[in-house]
């Protein structure tokens, strides 16, 4: 079947646009590395799976388009099953890097020790798992012989095994789709819910939420008191009956800092109080103990570092709609040219997510800075 170069040209400038922006960001990462950290290996295992499928699809493009009035223009043989299997491999390294991003995003908004502080073991087991699924699917098709030449600029899964297409490769793409939509929308809301208030209430130094609350104060420092400290605004409700040898309550010890942000959560537990000499003393005390601006700073420094991690899934998202409703329509018969062509911008994932990494990490500082 002939090539369709309404389809074929957009496909190939949107690959060759992804690789040379991909290429790009290998130098630029070689010459400027960036700081070590867990979001780091990430980026990097996304950028190296959009390299190879770029690198695969600008390849077998060019050569389609120099063949484009052939019969065939990507001929059966050894180089189409390879073309195929690496398209295979690296597209699906693809969406599971984008599905281990989100989720990861996750955890960390979730205050998850591992994805805060991951050690060596967890952050490689971490950027492997997006390699395992493709790696068993790939192979599952070249067992099977599956490749072939299709209608665009590339090898794949033969149009005659519809239903082993969808299920070595599209139904894992959309429930990919439908997974990083819910997973962003979810931390949309927690992030409003939580971290919004704290970026209000940061502003006074306080943390605290609760409308029960009936009366705020600075809490006095002993003579003996550490350097470093933390002040705790408190919440005082007493029910009591008023006798005349109740003592009053002891004056709230100042908590000190054990080196991380929530220690002052950690040391609500150790405030005391005078118990009356009758030990008939029935009430209620409430002491919410909210962190300093400081240490607010510092937790939403740490979040907002992995929070940079967005624009990879929210750009994959964005790309893939033209795909997934073609790969909708073709459910239901022959896809129209015109949704065809707009399949070109699945081509533009690797070069949105360069340009984000350029962006987020500020590539340009960079240079001036050496």
């Amino acid at each position: 079947m002939p090539l369709s170069l309404v389809v074929a040209i957009p496909t190939f400038v949107c690959s060759l646009l992804s690789f040379l922006a991909d290429a790009t960001f290998v130098v630029f990462y070689l010459i400027f590395p960036p700081e070590r950290h867990f979001r780091q290996a990430l980026i990097v295992n996304l950028l190296a799976a959009d390299l190879i499928n770029s690198a695969n699809n600008t390849i077998s493009g060019a050569f389609a388009l120099s063949r484009r009035h052939e019969k065939q223009p990507i001929p059966p043989g050894p180089g189409c099953v390879a073309n195929g299997y690496i398209g295979q491999f690296s597209v699906q390294a693809i969406d599971f890097s984008i599905l281990v991003i989100s989720l990861s995003v996750l955890l960390t908004i979730r205050q998850s020790k591992v994805m805060l502080k991951p050690s060596m073991r967890h952050v490689i087991a971490v950027c492997a798992i997006p390699w395992i699924p493709p790696l068993v699917t790939a192979n599952v098709a070249l067992a099977m012989d599956l490749y072939g030449p299709v209608s665009g600029n590339w090898c794949w899964i033969g149009a005659k095994y519809f239903g082993l297409r969808y299920a070595l490769t599209h139904a894992w793409r959309i429930g990919i789709f439908v997974a990083t939509i819910g997973i962003y929308t979810y931390i949309y809301i927690h992030l409003m819910r939580t971290y919004g208030k704290l970026a209000i209430s940061s502003n006074t130094g306080t943390a605290d939420t609760d409308d029960n609350l009936t009366a705020l104060s600075d809490l006095p420092q002993p003579s003996d008191a550490p350097k470093r400290h933390i002040r705790v605004r408190s919440s005082i409700t007493t029910f009591h009956s008023h006798h005349a040898d109740e003592q009053p309550l002891a004056p709230f010890p100042t908590i000190s800092e054990e080196g991380d942000a929530s220690s002052a959560e950690r040391s609500t537990s150790h405030i005391g109080f005078a118990e009356s000499k009758s030990g008939n003393r029935n009430g209620q005390i409430t002491v919410v103990a909210g962190a300093t601006h400081a240490q607010a700073r510092a937790r939403k420094q740490a979040v907002r570092k992995m929070l940079l991690l967005n624009g990879y899934p929210i750009c994959y998202i964005i790309l893939w709609i033209p795909g997934i409703t073609n790969r909708i329509y073709e459910a239901f018969g022959p896809s129209p040219i015109w949704l065809r062509a707009l399949q070109a911008s699945t081509q533009l994932v690797g070069f949105a997510n360069a340009l984000t990494y350029a962006y987020n990490e500020q590539f340009h500082q960079r240079i001036r800075g050496r």
